[in-house]
């Protein structure tokens, strides 16, 4: 399983890497769609893991592992205003120095600067876009398969934490640029995001345990 994962996310790091040569994207280019996959991931996680909850909340026969409406409703309300603000915010900053359109309607310090960002993202990346939320399959189908250890606090952290790591290499990506070194910077900051090093010796080694455990 490991093993497949590692093939999955070196065969999209190279089509990425085939994709921005191609279509000579810049610093700019890898950066809002850094910020797009962010947002779309990041929301889809935790949607995932609150209907995950919910789910087992219906099934467990009373058990109190699972979410109930109210509880998912909560988080529901709680981590959209929380985690889209946050990157509608962030939107704003990037965009005084990585400008998506020169003219447009809404102004530099608008919350529309984010809405209005997003679509042109979509529009302008979206073969891109698809490969980096292609390396996010695997945890998507772990969650519905319940090969996910269904953790609400730490399901939700681990999306932050995937936020957190995508927003510093945003920053570092426009470091290089000042500093005119992007093309080299970008494929390493592609392939941290595609081969992310403490995630597959995590994965190995909690494979490694289940076969011991499963051979005594």
């Amino acid at each position: 399983m490991v093993m497949r994962n590692i093939l999955w996310r070196l065969t999209l790091f190279i089509a990425s890497i085939f994709w921005l040569s191609i279509n000579s994207w810049g610093a700019s280019d890898v950066i809002w769609a850094f910020w797009s996959t962010s947002l779309i991931a990041g929301y889809l996680h935790i949607l995932t893991v609150i209907a995950a909850g919910l789910y087992a909340g219906r099934t467990s026969n009373g058990d109190s592992e699972g979410l109930g409406v109210p509880g998912s409703l909560f988080l529901l309300a709680f981590f959209s205003l929380h985690f889209l603000g946050f990157h509608l915010v962030h939107a704003i900053f990037l965009e005084l120095f990585f400008p998506l359109q020169a003219d447009r309607s809404a102004g530099p310090g608008s919350l529309l600067v984010g809405v209005d960002n997003l679509w042109i993202c979509l529009q302008n990346y979206p073969d891109f876009l698809a490969l980096l939320l292609a390396a996010k399959l695997p945890l998507f189908v772990d969650i519905v398969r319940g090969r996910y250890a269904l953790s609400i606090p730490g399901a939700t952290s681990s999306a932050y934490a995937s936020v957190v790591t995508i927003h510093l290499t945003i920053f570092l990506l426009a470091g290089a640029q000042l500093l005119d070194v992007t093309g080299p910077a970008i494929a390493v900051f592609m392939m941290f995001y595609f081969m992310p090093a403490m995630s597959v010796i995590r994965a190995t080694i909690a494979e490694i345990k289940a076969g011991r455990a499963a051979r005594n």
